[in-house]
């Protein structure tokens, strides 16, 4: 699909035919792109119709993720220490499997930050008392 969408306009270059691709595909599943069906439909007349006046958006940096821990660290699921969150990371693990095979009280999904689990770093970890205030005052 993408040469026949190229050879409406040979000029193009390989990323521009990609974001006209992505921006005129139909949208399937929940809005926008997603796991499941990634920026949805191909649609070529779509993409055709878009050809004329297409120019590149700007590049914008992606919003970093928040920082995050595992929840309980060195979490692993029920089947074993193979199945850890570095595991549940790759492909669609998290979607597949991230409700299941609960361990340590948490599922993958509740546990592993890659599937939207774990918690923010300190969070929920008691802090240190202060020191012991002096016993006379300044003078």
């Amino acid at each position: 699909v993408a040469a026949l969408v190229w050879s409406y306009d040979t000029n193009k270059s390989a990323a521009e035919i990609r974001a006209i691709l992505e921006q005129s595909a139909q949208d399937l599943g929940t809005p926008g792109r997603d796991d499941a069906y990634g920026h949805g439909l191909v649609r070529a007349d779509r993409a055709r119709d878009m050809m004329d006046g297409f120019t590149m958006p700007p590049t914008e940096s992606p919003t970093p993720a928040p920082p995050c821990d595992d929840d309980p660290e060195d979490w692993f699921d029920s089947d074993g220490s193979d199945y850890d969150c570095a595991w549940y990371a790759q492909g669609s693990n998290c979607v597949t499997y991230g409700d299941g095979y609960e361990n340590f009280g948490k599922t993958a999904n509740e546990a592993c930050c890659a599937c939207g689990g774990g918690k923010a770093p300190g969070d929920g970890t008691p802090t240190e008392p202060p020191t012991e205030p002096p016993t006379e005052p300044p003078t």
